[in-house]
């Protein structure tokens, strides 16, 4: 029995269609039904089913429920605006004169990133067993369920991989549902202070916090030596005692380019899920080099020539040395290779030389007195076990060079 007259009032049958739209922001259902009219050959609202509008709302959540929402969407915009933006600051061609994008949204390169099957120590020399290697993408890390350790060489590009999860998961909180906590393990004081400081909370609502929501803490250069044990132990605390947080982590490999030892032998880290952070190749350089001159002339550069070049010194193909060599490229296209050592020397000739320094230094503080002054700079930093300054320390530091050294400030 069809309906052909818009105003009955008989609804047993009718020909139509009816609409679910979940609104997960506001915690609500809108449910539409639509039914057809014959003589008007169209599809109209179903006012008898459902009322004036033909539509039916039913909540989700309570007002309570609303606005513990609404205050976690305010963390993780806090988030973004104090420690996420801050994160362009690790590349390379931040705020230098280089064409190059200056965000990690705009720069990043996927690497390859692989899980390596771990095998008995008889199953690693056998031969005619092929190891297999299973690929994964940010999406896959971020999804997984287990606890991960990226382990990978020294300037392999760990630090950006985490620095881009954690824009991703606050640029898609909406779909991930996890709020990013990225802490420098050799910047951190006691690991759940920093976290409760990181997401604007007190210590003492820290663990309610956590039972309440998702977290995904992700920590750069964990260190296994003794020097960092403590920091370690504390770590491990953070593991067993949170079971709603998942631990996305960082660390370089041995000599060997395998997991370190420590991490083999360690109770914990030993159930993470390891992936391998691998060097790049050429599709790596070629998206990179196609990203850096987009606006501009490429030079005629060449992927092949790039990576002949670079085996020729036995310089390794990390992100870093690439993008070196890209810069120097794009300010000197007459440049030609030697070693790491000469292409950071030239790199940071040319910096130097752009700085305008003449507010702070004296006419004859030439690039010969700049890298003396770095060189104290690293040095001070060694001695104090911190790899790290913040402005006002710098400035009174350099200040106090200059006194000590006679020079004009």
């Amino acid at each position: 029995h069809s309906i052909d007259n818009e105003n009955s009032i008989d609804v047993n049958y009718a020909m139509g269609y009816s609409i679910i739209e979940i609104n997960e922001e506001e915690g609500k259902i809108n449910f539409y039904n639509r039914r057809y009219v014959e003589k008007r050959n169209e599809y109209v609202n179903n006012v008898d089913l459902l009322g004036d509008e033909g539509k039916k709302v039913y909540n989700l959540l309570t007002n309570e429920e609303k606005q513990y929402n609404e205050n976690i969407k305010n963390i993780v915009g806090k988030i973004s605006e104090n420690y996420v933006s801050e994160l362009d600051k690790h590349l390379l061609s931040y705020k230098t004169d280089s064409n190059a994008p200056k965000t990690i949204n705009d720069i990043f390169v996927h690497p390859k990133i692989i899980e390596k099957n771990n095998y008995d120590i008889d199953e690693r020399y056998d031969l005619n067993k092929t190891k297999e290697e299973k690929v994964y993408f940010l999406e896959d890390i971020i999804k997984e369920e287990s606890n991960i350790l990226i382990v990978g060489d020294k300037e392999v590009g760990k630090t950006i991989l985490l620095d881009k999860i954690a824009i991703e998961l606050v640029d898609n909180f909406d779909i991930y549902r996890n709020i990013p906590i990225k802490i420098d393990f050799k910047n951190c004081g006691k690991i759940d202070k920093d976290i409760a400081k990181y997401l604007g909370i007190k210590y003492s609502d820290l663990e309610s916090f956590i039972d309440n929501n998702k977290i995904i803490l992700i920590i750069d250069n964990l260190d296994f030596s003794d020097e960092w044990k403590k920091q370690v132990v504390d770590l491990e605390k953070v593991v067993d005692k949170y079971k709603n947080i998942k631990i996305i982590c960082s660390c370089r490999t041995n000599i060997e380019k395998e997991l370190p030892v420590e991490v083999i032998s360690n109770n914990v880290f030993n159930k993470f899920l390891h992936l391998y952070l691998n060097s790049w190749d050429s599709n790596q350089i070629e998206e990179l080099i196609d990203i850096w001159f987009i606006n501009s002339e490429d030079k005629g550069l060449r992927v092949q020539d790039i990576t002949n070049i670079f085996n020729n010194i036995k310089m390794p193909l990390t992100p870093l040395n690439v993008s070196m060599f890209l810069w120097v490229i794009e300010h000197q296209t007459n440049y030609k290779l030697i070693n790491t050592s000469e292409l950071m020397d030239v790199f940071l000739t040319h910096l130097l030389e752009k700085l305008d320094l003449s507010s702070l230094y004296h006419d004859s503080f030439d690039y010969a007195n700049k890298i003396t002054l770095l060189a104290d700079i690293s040095h001070k930093m060694f001695e104090t076990g911190k790899y790290s300054m913040t402005y006002d320390d710098l400035y009174k530091y350099i200040s106090s060079y200059f006194k000590r050294k006679k020079l004009k400030v």
